[in-house]
């Protein structure tokens, strides 16, 4: 399980798990995250998410239409 966190200024100084944590799909039985997608707006918030079931792929049609309807 890998999590590559896309925010800027990332740092590695970030205990495994804090930031998918802090979006609330972090397992701590199975010690990674879920799969999901997030898109956050100018502000700061979620403005909506995807999740799929770990080892199922993420429907990237799905995720394109979403991105669309945000404009």
């Amino acid at each position: 399980c890998v999590l590559r966190p896309a925010a800027p200024g990332y740092q590695r100084q970030v205990s495994h798990g804090a930031v998918a944590s802090a979006y609330g799909v972090f397992d701590e039985e199975e010690g990674c995250a879920s799969r999901s997608s997030f898109v956050v707006d100018r502000e700061g918030r979620v403005a909506w998410a995807l999740h799929s079931e770990r080892g199922d792929p993420r429907d990237l049609d799905v995720q394109a239409a979403r991105l669309k309807q945000a404009g």
